[in-house]
């Protein structure tokens, strides 16, 4: 009776420590993800302060390629050069899939420049990395949005 008693006691304590550590490695996964995004959003917005159409299009979330043709993408003139820019917050969702980021960016338009300008991105987690999810913006040119 002692032995069966004892070991229910270590039984309950390997399931405590199970989902613990369970718990532990949830954390950790969502701090890795932040990181991961920290560098994503470091890398785009590198792209398109050096207006390199390429390598900003690659973050394009599969949504946001198909909403988007690269053709099209590529061949939109270039009339805001993206000075600089700093990360305001990162809030990633419960489900630890979806972002949504503020960034603080100075930009120049002929030779005007617009500083502290807030940029909100939504971000998606796709295959395994961070992947902007970007949305035509209604009335502006080039808003990529279709003809019917």
């Amino acid at each position: 009776m002692a032995t069966s008693i004892h070991r229910s006691g270590v039984n309950i304590v390997l399931v405590i420590v199970l989902v613990f550590l369970t718990g532990c490695s949830t954390l950790q996964t969502t701090a890795d993800k932040t990181a991961v995004l920290r560098n994503r959003i470091a890398d785009y917005m590198d792209a398109r302060m050096k207006d390199d159409k390429e390598r900003s299009y690659a973050f394009f979330s599969r949504e946001s390629k198909i909403r988007i043709p690269r053709g099209k993408y590529m061949s939109i003139p270039q009339t805001i050069a993206y000075v600089s820019y700093a990360i305001d917050t990162i809030d990633i969702a419960e489900n630890a899939n979806e972002a949504t980021v503020t960034v603080k960016i100075d930009i120049k338009i002929m030779t005007f420049v617009f500083k502290g300008i807030t940029q909100t991105q939504q971000w998606l987690w796709e295959n395994g990395t961070w992947c902007i999810d970007i949305k035509p913006v209604a009335g502006l040119p080039g808003s990529f949005k279709k003809k019917k």
